[in-house]
């Protein structure tokens, strides 16, 4: 007898080896679900059991080649996408609910990775100059390297906290593109277009960086797979981002209310002179802004940030590599 968590979160059971077998075969299981034998306290993934392998393999064989007609013609009217896509539909309530298991499941293993990959790329932007930069470009290598500690967890595969530079390889420098690329396009179209265009592209870009870490997926590639699968089902894309960013979300909202309000506080003895003499005031904004009170006010804030980001990201990224493995796994189902 097993229990299941089902793709809702919840758990189910405990029922037999038969109706497991029978619900892989309608497709409500797949090597993925997790699953706990009567009497054990651990869960593991289907595929691990072996008395499921052949219903497993039977499940997942892929179907039958059409004729060479029709396949040319199939062909012709949509071009094969760079990387196979899972055929399962997101359910944000599902990923939020795994997310939140997985948690629970392996707290130490995930909470020490996110800790550390947390502490290299933040402190190193509180050393002037060269820091922000070398922050800058671990920070792509270290999330994917994060992202794969989560998903070998989510897969019930061996891991370990120092996984998190597994990707100081061969995909470090496609990674640290696909960090800068995306990062400072989002920016830009924030900066420039009232904030929509940079947060569609963060969106749409969501899967980019796990894309290189665990299909080992080139920079052009990853971008564009990850544009057409989140194109595919955008709104329960942007839903899942929009929950379990919130606490960042709302944290920026924050920030962006003080720094303009200490601006204005500052900036107003300067109004005056703003407009006669524009260099001047830049100059004096500059000698003003150096001053130590007013650097140790956006330090603060910078380290208040950082927390809300240390705190907002285990469970976010738990649920979007949940999230990951609905849209892009092999074996894409309504129970994962």
């Amino acid at each position: 007898m097993f229990k299941m968590i089902g793709g809702d979160g919840r758990e189910y059971g405990p029922v037999s080896v038969e109706q497991l077998r029978e619900w892989i075969a309608d497709n409500r299981a797949n090597g993925q679900t997790m699953v706990q034998p009567e009497g054990a306290t651990d869960w593991r993934p289907l595929a691990s059991f072996p008395e499921f392998a052949e219903v497993l393999q039977t499940a997942s064989a892929p179907p039958a080649p059409a004729p060479a007609a029709d396949a040319a013609a199939a062909v012709e009217k949509e071009p094969v996408p760079t990387a196979a896509f899972g055929t399962g539909a997101l359910d944000v309530g599902a990923s939020l609910g795994h997310g939140w298991l997985l948690m629970g499941r392996h707290a130490g293993l995930l909470l020490g990775a996110t800790t550390l990959v947390w502490l290299l790329t933040t402190l190193p932007d509180f050393v002037p100059l060269l820091g922000p930069i070398f922050s800058y470009v671990i920070s792509g290598p270290l999330y994917g390297g994060l992202f794969l500690v989560f998903l070998r967890a989510l897969r019930g595969e061996e891991n370990r906290i120092g996984d998190i530079f597994g990707c100081f390889g061969a995909s470090f420098v496609p990674l640290m593109l696909v960090w800068i690329v995306t990062d400072l396009l989002s920016k830009l179209g924030m900066a420039c277009c009232l904030i929509i265009p940079g947060v569609l592209l963060k969106i749409f870009w969501a899967f980019a960086l796990v894309l290189v870490a665990d299909r080992k997926l080139d920079f052009g590639s990853a971008l564009g797979t990850s544009w057409r699968a989140v194109g595919r089902q955008f709104l329960p894309v942007a839903a899942l981002l929009f929950v379990t960013w919130l606490p960042m979300i709302v944290f920026t909202g924050y920030s962006v209310f003080e720094i303009n309000r200490y601006l204005l506080e500052v900036m107003g003895p300067l109004t005056s002179a703003r407009f006669e003499q524009p260099l001047a005031t830049l100059t004096e904004m500059m000698r003003e802004f150096s001053k130590p009170e007013h650097v140790q006010f956006f330090v603060k804030l910078q380290w208040e940030q950082q927390l809300v980001l240390l705190l907002n990201l285990p469970f976010a990224v738990a649920a979007l590599m949940h999230a990951y493995e609905t849209i892009f796994g092999e074996h894409s189902s309504e129970a994962h």
